[in-house]
C-alpha cells in the first residue's frame, strides 16, 4: 500500500501552474493554482491516501515517473512546461547537497529549481537563498527563455539576497517575511533579485507575467489583498492595497482581457472598506475585485453561505467570464449555495459573467468514510480546472473520501472530474496517485507532481531519496490500446572488486504492431549499463568499479505512443573485498598504495623514534607482484610502531626486502643488516637478517607472529643489533577473529517515516499493533567469510528509560531485499520484511552503555551453508515492556553494530593442503606464490615464490579433489612470472586450489574461475 502526501500545504502558498488538455482537443486557458493557508494560522495538512489494488486501474495510462528529492522531506511543489518540451519543477530545501540537490544550501531554507527533460531526467538544479529561511512559492518562464522566481523571505542581505529584510521583527523575536523575487537565465544563473515589503509580514501569494513583459504579483499585507506591479528589470511600478472592513487573505490573481486584473481571497467582512456587500452570514466568504491596469478597483463580488468559504483560484472561460474553485464546510444550503454539503470539506465551484454574476453553483465532494485512525472523514480539494473546446470544464485535485453522486468508486487519492457548461457532471475518473500540479504535455497528454515518502512499487518506479519527495507522472494522451511486456521485471546482480558480474537479458515483446520505443533510466545510476530501446532481448549489465559497499536500485521504464509501459527494477549488491577482520596495513616509508587484490595500505603512520625512510626509484622484487610496497621503507638505528587497537589477540605480519646490501651494483649481502623486533616488550626476532631469509637482495620475504595486547595499544620496537640498521617495508595487524561492519541498518516506527540514515537503531514494543513499537534491521556481508564456527551479534547502547533488564530478541530475515534508506511502516510492508525464524537469542539490556553480544551463529552457519552472501538480523522486544532501547548505528561516529565470526577449523582435502603451505610457508617464506588477475577466466598468470627449486609441477583441485595438471608453454622457473592456460578444461565456475609443488616448498593458491 503506498501512503502519499497529496497536496504540500505551507505557510499562505504553493502554486501549480495548468494549462490542461485532455479527454479532447480544444483551446487552452493559463491557470494559476495554490494552496492557501487558513486566514490566520499557517496551516499544515498531512493526509495519507491508501492505494488498493482497484485503484492501479490508472496506472495502465503512466508512460513514465520520476523521484527527485533528498533525504530529509526536500519539497517540490511547483511545475511549469517550458518552451524546450521540457520542465521546470520549484521548491524548497534546507540540507544542502543531498539526494538530487547538488548545489550547496545557502540557508536554514532556499528556493530549489529543478529543470527536467521531456522524459524527466534532470538536466540542471539551482539552489538560491540568505541565510534564514527563504520559501518558494511561484515559479514562471519569461519571454526571454529564463525563469522568474517569487516567495516569502525572511533572511537579510546574504547568500543570494542582495537586501536586508524591509520588516520590524516580532516583540517575542523573529523576523517577519517579505516578498523575494529572483530573475534567473534559462541555465539557471541569478540575473538579479529585488526584496519588497514594509514594516510588517508581506505574504507573496503569487507572481504572473504581464502582458508588457513585466511581473504582476499578489499577495496579503496587514490583512489586504495586496498587489504589486513590477517592471520587467523588477522595478516598482505601483502598489495597491484593497481592504474591506475585516481581515482578507489574498489567494489568485488573474490576467484579464482589458489590461486589468481580477483578483480573489477570502474574508469574514461585511460592508466595509472597498466591499460593498455583505457577509453570507459564515465565517468566511468569497471576495473577488475587478481592477483596471493601474490596480483601481472597478467592482466587487461576495459569495458565501452560512458556512466557512474558502476562495482559492479562478480561470477565464471562453464566454468571456470567469470559474471560481474554493473549499466549504461546515455549510447548508444558504446564501450563494445551492447544494448541500456531501463530505467534511468539500469543492465549491461558482461559474460568474463578465461583470461578477453569478450563473451556477456547484458542491462536488465524496462521501465520508471511516479512516485508518478511525475518524469519520472526507475531503474533496480540486486544485485546477481547464475548459474544454465544447464549454465544458474539466477539473481536478485529491478527493479523500467514498463514492457520492460525484464521485465513482471508493478510490483515494487523485482523482478528476468533467462538467458541462452548466456544471452539471458528465463523468470523472480516479487516477490513484497523489497531486499538487496538474498541467497539459506537448503530445496531448499531461503530468502531475505531487510529494511522496514512499518507496517503489506498483506504480511508483523509484524508491524514496528522503522523508518526502517530489513525484513527477506523465500520462499518456488516452488509455493505451496495446501493451508492452516483459520476461523479467526484476534483475539482482552482485559485486565484488576485482570480479566479473555477468549481464543479464530480459525479452520485450509487444501485444500488437511495432512501438516506437523509449528507454530511460533512474538519474542515480550510473552504475547500470542500458541497451538500446527494441524489442525482443534487451541485455543489461552493471560497471560497480569505485562503489561502496553497499545496496543500489534503479528502475529501467520502456514506452511508447498507444502502449502501456513496462519496468525492469534493477538491484546492486556490492560486497566488500574481504572480511572486515583488518585493523591496519601500513606502508612503512611510502605513501597510501592498494595491491591488485584490493588490499590497501596507508601512508606511514604511527611511527615514533628517530624518523628516517629509504627508498629506491625503480627495480624489479622478487616473490611479489606489488613491488612499491618493497621499494621504500623505514630505516633508522632505533624507532617503534604504536598502534591503537581494541584488547585481544592479533596477527601481526611483518615485510622486509633487502634493497640496498647485495643488490645490483651495492656491496654486502648475507650478515650485512642485523636488527632485533620486539613486541608488547617480548623479543620475537633476534639478529633477524633479511638477506638470509629471502635468499637474496631485492626479494620480499615476510613473518608472521600472534600477538596479546592488554592495554588499547600495540607496540613493535625495531632496534639495532649485529650490524647496520633496522629495516621494514610493511606492516599488516589483523585480529584473530573477523569483525564484520553492516551494509545496511535502519529502524522502524512511524508509518512512512525512513530512519536508515539515524545515527541510533531503536526498539520498544507495547502491542502487536499499536504505532508506539520499534523494530530494528542490520544486514551483514558475509559472502568473503571463511566457514562459520561462532557468530555473535555485538551492539553497543543502553536502556534508555530506567536501569532495569529488557531482553533484546535477535531474529533471522530471510528477505535480504530490503535497503535502509526505503523502509518506513510496519512489518510486512513492502521493504520491510517480517522476521522468518523463532528467536535466535537475547540479552538483558541495562542503563550502562557497553556492547550486548546475542549468539546468532545457528542462523548464520545455515545462511552461509545456503549459499547467501548476506544474513539480515531483526531485533524487538517480544515481550512487550514499553520500554525503549536504542543503540549506535552504523552512522554513529563511534561503536558500531558488529558481527563477531570465529572462522572455524578447515577440513576440506584442499583447504589441508593450503594449511600444509601455509605452514611451510611460514617457516621458509611467508610471501606465497600470487595468482593475477584473480578472478581468472582461460588464461592467467602466475608469480612464482623463490623458495622453490628447480622441478616445479602446477594443476588445479577442485572441492571434490579432483586434480587437472597444467602445462606450461614455458618451464616454470622459481621467481619468476609462469603464463597458465586452461581453456583446455572443461571447469565450472567456482573456487578451485592451484598447487604449486616442487621438491622445497608446496603452495595453495585459491581461485576463482568465471565464464
Amino acid at each position: 500500500m503506498y501512503s502519499f502526501l497529496p497536496i504540500y500545504f505551507c505557510s499562505w502558498a504553493n502554486f501549480v501552474r495548468a494549462p490542461f488538455s485532455w479527454f479532447q482537443s480544444g483551446h487552452e486557458h493559463g491557470i494559476t493554482v495554490r494552496l492557501q493557508a487558513a486566514v490566520s494560522v499557517p496551516l499544515t495538512l498531512l493526509v495519507f491516501f491508501f492505494l488498493s489494488a482497484q485503484s492501479l486501474s490508472a496506472q495502465s495510462d503512466i508512460q513514465w515517473d520520476r523521484t527527485i528529492g533528498g533525504r530529509g522531506g526536500d519539497g517540490l511543489y511547483l511545475a511549469q512546461p517550458t518552451k524546450d518540451g521540457g520542465y521546470i519543477l520549484g521548491g524548497m530545501s534546507g540540507l544542502g547537497i543531498n539526494g538530487d540537490q547538488t548545489p550547496p544550501g545557502k540557508g536554514k531554507g532556499d528556493y530549489w529549481v529543478v529543470k527536467v527533460s521531456a522524459t524527466g531526467a534532470v538536466e540542471w538544479d539551482k539552489v538560491f537563498g540568505g541565510s534564514e529561511y527563504d520559501e518558494l512559492n511561484a515559479v514562471q518562464q519569461t519571454p526571454d527563455g529564463g525563469y522568474i522566481l517569487g516567495g516569502n523571505a525572511v533572511s537579510d542581505k546574504s547568500g543570494d539576497k542582495s537586501e536586508d529584510n524591509l520588516s520590524e521583527p516580532y516583540q517575542d523575536g523573529g523576523t517577519p517575511y517579505d516578498y523575494w523575487i529572483v530573475k534567473i537565465s534559462a541555465n539557471g544563473t541569478k540575473e538579479w533579485d529585488k526584496t519588497y515589503g514594509g514594516i510588517k509580514e508581506d505574504f507573496f501569494v503569487t507572481m504572473k507575467v504581464a502582458q508588457d513583459g513585466g511581473y504582476i504579483i499578489g499577495g496579503g499585507v496587514s490583512g489586504a489583498l495586496n498587489v504589486l506591479k513590477l517592471a520587467a528589470d523588477g522595478s516598482k511600478i505601483w502598489e495597491r492595497n484593497h481592504r474591506s472592513g475585516s481581515f482578507t487573505s489574498m489567494s489568485d490573481l488573474l490576467l484579464t482581457p482589458d489590461g486589468g486584473y481580477l483578483i480573489g481571497g477570502s474574508t469574514p467582512s461585511g460592508i466595509g472598506g472597498e466591499k460593498s456587500e455583505p457577509s453570507r452570514g459564515g465565517n468566511s466568504d468569497y471576495w473577488i475585485l475587478k481592477i483596471d491596469a493601474n490596480g483601481v478597483k472597478q467592482w466587487d463580488k461576495t459569495f458565501g453561505s452560512n458556512g466557512t468559504d474558502t476562495f482559492r483560484f479562478m480561470s477565464a472561460t471562453s464566454d468571456k467570464g470567469y470559474l471560481l474553485l474554493g473549499h466549504t464546510s461546515y455549510s447548508e444550503v444558504s446564501g450563494d449555495m445551492s447544494e448541500p454539503l456531501i463530505g467534511g470539506t468539500d469543492t465549491w465551484v461558482i461559474k460568474i459573467k463578465a461583470d461578477g454574476t453569478k450563473q451556477w453553483d456547484k458542491t462536488i465532494g465524496a462521501s465520508k468514510y471511516v479512516n485508518e485512525n478511525n475518524y469519520y472523514s472526507s475531503y474533496t480539494m480540486l486544485t485546477f480546472m481547464r475548459e474544454n473546446a465544447d464549454g465544458s470544464f474539466l477539473l481536478g485535485g485529491n478527493a479523500n473520501g467514498y463514492a457520492s453522486k460525484y464521485k465513482t468508486g471508493n478510490v483515494l487519492g487523485a482523482w478528476t472530474i468533467k462538467l458541462a457548461a452548466n456544471g452539471s457532471k458528465i463523468s470523472d475518473k480516479s487516477l490513484g496517485v497523489p497531486i499538487s500540479e496538474f498541467f497539459s504535455t506537448p503530445d496531448g497528454g499531461f503530468m502531475v507532481l505531487g510529494a511522496s515518502s514512499d518507496n517503489a512499487g506498483p506504480v511508483k518506479t523509484e524508491n524514496s531519496r528522503g522523508s518526502s519527495d517530489g513525484w513527477v507522472i506523465k500520462y499518456a494522451p488516452s488509455v493505451p490500446a496495446s501493451k508492452l511486456t516483459l520476461s523479467n521485471t526484476n534483475l539482482s546482480f552482485t559485486y565484488k572488486p576485482g570480479s566479473v558480474t555477468a549481464p543479464q537479458t530480459v525479452t520485450l515483446t509487444a501485444s500488437a504492431g511495432t512501438p516506437d520505443l523509449t528507454i530511460i533510466k533512474s538519474d542515480n545510476a550510473p552504475w547500470l549499463k542500458i541497451p538500446q530501446a527494441a524489442t525482443g532481448p534487451l541485455t543489461f549489465s552493471i560497471d560497480g568499479a569505485g562503489l561502496a559497499a553497499g545496496t543500489y536500485t534503479a528502475a529501467v521504464t520502456l514506452f511508447a505512443p498507444d502502449y502501456s509501459r513496462a519496468v525492469v527494477q534493477v538491484k546492486l549488491l556490492v560486497i566488500s573485498e574481504e572480511a572486515n577482520n583488518t585493523i591496519v596495513r601500513i606502508n612503512a616509508g611510502g605513501p597510501d598504495f592498494t595491491t591488485a587484490t584490493k588490499k590497501r595500505f596507508v601512508a606511514d603512520q604511527y611511527y615514533a623514534g628517530i624518523d628516517r625512510t629509504s627508498s629506491i626509484a625503480s627495480g624489479d622484487i622478487l616473490n611479489t607482484s606489488n613491488d612499491i610496497l618493497y621499494q621504500s621503507a623505514r630505516c633508522s638505528p632505533s624507532f617503534s610502531y604504536n598502534i591503537p587497537v581494541a584488547n585481544g589477540t592479533f596477527d601481526v605480519y611483518l615485510h622486509f626486502a633487502e634493497t640496498y646490501f647485495g643488490a645490483p651494483g651495492k656491496k654486502g649481502g648475507k650478515g650485512s643488516r642485523q636488527f632485533h623486533v620486539n613486541m608488547e616488550g617480548n623479543r620475537k626476532l633476534t639478529n633477524y637478517d633479511i638477506f638470509a631469509k629471502a635468499g637474496g637482495a631485492m626479494r620480499a620475504t615476510a613473518e608472521t607472529f600472534t600477538v596479546d595486547v592488554t592495554d588499547g595499544m600495540l607496540n613493535i620496537d625495531f632496534l639495532t643489533g649485529a650490524a647496520d640498521l633496522p629495516r621494514i617495508s610493511a606492516i599488516e595487524v589483523l585480529t584473530k577473529n573477523v569483525m564484520l561492519k553492516p551494509l545496511a541498518d535502519s529502524y522502524i516506527y512511524e508509518y512512512g517515516v525512513n530512519y536508515g540514515s539515524a545515527p541510533t537503531l531503536e526498539v520498544k514494543t507495547i502491542s502487536e499493533n499499536g504505532y508506539k513499537l520499534r523494530y530494528s534491521y542490520l544486514k551483514f556481508p558475509i559472502g568473503t567469510v571463511s566457514k562459520v564456527g561462532s557468530a555473535k551479534l555485538r551492539l553497543y547502547g543502553h536502556n534508555h528509560e530506567n536501569n532495569k533488564d529488557i531482553y533484546l530478541h535477535a531474529y533471522g530475515v530471510d528477505d535480504d531485499s530490503w535497503v535502509e534508506n526505503e523502509m518506513g511502516g510496519r512489518t510486512g510492508i513492502t521493504n520491510t520484511p517480517p522476521a522468518s525464524t523463532p528467536s535466535l537469542g537475547s540479552v538483558a539490556v541495562n542503563n550502562a552503555y557497553k556492547y550486548y553480544e546475542i549468539d546468532v551463529t545457528s542462523y548464520v552457519k545455515a545462511q552461509q551453508q545456503a549459499g547467501d552472501p548476506l544474513v539480515s538480523f531483526m531485533l524487538r522486544d517480544p515481550n512487550k515492556r514499553n520500554t525503549r532501547l536504542t543503540f549506535n548505528s552504523k552512522e554513529n561516529g563511534s561503536n558500531p553494530p558488529q558481527l563477531m565470526i570465529i572462522p572455524a577449523p578447515e577440513t576440506n582435502a584442499a583447504t589441508r593442503i593450503g594449511q600444509e603451505e601455509i605452514s611451510v610457508a611460514s617457516e621458509a617464506e611467508p610471501e606465497p606464490s600470487s595468482v593475477y588477475p584473480n578472478p581468472v577466466k582461460k588464461q592467467f598468470t602466475v608469480q612464482i615464490s623463490g623458495k622453490h627449486s628447480e622441478a616445479i609441477s602446477l594443476d588445479l583441485l577442485n572441492n571434490a579433489g579432483k586434480s587437472y595438471p597444467i602445462a606450461t608453454a614455458e618451464k616454470v622457473i622459481a621467481g619468476q612470472k609462469a603464463e597458465v592456460d586452461i581453456s583446455g578444461f572443461s571447469l565450472g565456475s567456482g573456487i578451485y586450489m592451484l598447487r604449486i609443488k616442487s621438491e622445497t616448498a608446496t603452495e595453495v593458491i585459491k581461485v576463482l574461475v568465471t565464464e
